[in-house]
């Protein structure tokens, strides 16, 4: 994130872990404990190597396809949404915030998808 200019006060290491990484987006993402629990509870592993663009095809090749990037994007979205929550009002990141969130996100777009979709989506 320093790369963006986007870190706070000069610190550049993770908020949601304590492994004194360096924050940036696949850190953040993917490889960061915190991260990888969340991913797994729905049903991709944490492999913590890979970029952005691999993790998405590999989630495309797992996830049903008629909403993949959904979930995806709303697993990625929500753990970026407890990483602001730590830094901006000092709440600490909890995965069960991590899934309560997904699954709101997930509700709310499914209420532009098919029926058959819909009950597909209920899994997670």
């Amino acid at each position: 994130m320093d790369r963006k200019k986007c870190n706070r006060d000069g610190v550049v290491c993770c908020p949601l872990c304590n492994l004194s990484a360096r924050e940036t987006r696949d850190h953040l993402l993917f490889q960061c404990p915190f991260s990888q629990r969340c991913w797994s509870l729905i049903g991709q592993p944490g492999s913590p190597s890979g970029s952005f663009s691999t993790r998405f095809r590999q989630a495309r090749e797992v996830l049903d396809s008629s909403f993949s990037t959904e979930v995806f994007l709303s697993a990625c979205w929500n753990i970026w949404k407890q990483r602001n929550a730590f830094i901006f009002r000092n709440c600490p990141a909890s995965v069960p915030g991590w899934l309560n969130g997904f699954k709101i996100d997930l509700t709310n777009q499914s209420a532009r998808m098919p029926d058959a979709t819909k009950e597909a989506m209920q899994i997670y």
